[in-house]
């Protein structure tokens, strides 16, 4: 089967090697919940994961007879601006690197599944990865919080913030829209310091091309 068929789920972790445990509890409750998928392609924005645990993870999807992981390493957000970028609400930089993801990963591809590494998945996929987008560059959970935090990344009182810990994304518009560009530029202009580091960056700028779905 052609691996970019629609039926295909293509799924994007971005990890370090702190969260590469964590990362195969998630691998193994996408491939144990999706054994309905004909086939799931897992991609991970690697920022230093060993190669031991590399193994590890790798023999997750030889455990449930899956395509290997492809490993992709990590932009360093830090570098690439050269600026210090800080950390917020507890990751690691390497969650930057999924702002990379329509120049990282290979151009056949139209749509992927982002999930955080310490997502859980209860059930298939197959529902989430086919849902209409209306048009928007990503779907994602309408996430709570006040119009401080909102006004904080320039947006207004009643703009829609997201999660970003699961995204599904049109590649094809968002490079068109030049989205990576955006958010860079967003980043650079706030000397690195953003309300909720990649999160707050993400929400600036697609607040107003998000289609939330249900929860």
């Amino acid at each position: 089967m052609n691996k970019y068929h629609s039926s295909v789920a293509h799924i994007v972790y971005a990890s370090d090697d702190k969260f590469a445990e964590i990362l195969g509890v998630s691998l193994v409750s996408l491939f144990e919940n999706s054994k309905d998928m004909d086939e799931i392609v897992v991609y991970v924005f690697d920022s230093g994961i060993t190669d031991d645990n590399k193994q590890k993870l790798l023999s997750v999807c030889n455990t449930y007879k899956r395509s290997d992981v492809v490993f992709i390493p990590g932009k360093n957000i830090s570098e690439k601006l050269s600026m210090n970028v800080a950390v917020d609400r507890g990751s690691s930089l390497s969650q930057y690197a999924r702002l990379f993801v329509s120049s990282d990963l290979p151009k056949e591809l139209n749509r992927v599944l982002y999930l955080d590494c310490d997502i859980v998945v209860k059930e298939s996929i197959r529902e989430l990865r086919n849902i209409d987008l209306h048009g928007n560059t990503i779907g994602a959970l309408m996430d709570a919080f006040s119009k401080h935090y909102r006004k904080n990344i320039d947006l207004e009182p009643n703009d829609i913030m997201f999660n970003s810990g699961v995204m599904l994304i049109d590649l094809e518009k968002w490079r068109r829209d030049e989205v990576a560009e955006k958010l860079l530029k967003f980043i650079r202009v706030r000397n690195g310091r953003i309300q909720q580091g990649d999160q707050g960056a993400l929400n600036a700028v697609l607040s107003h091309d998000t289609y939330c779905f249900e929860p």
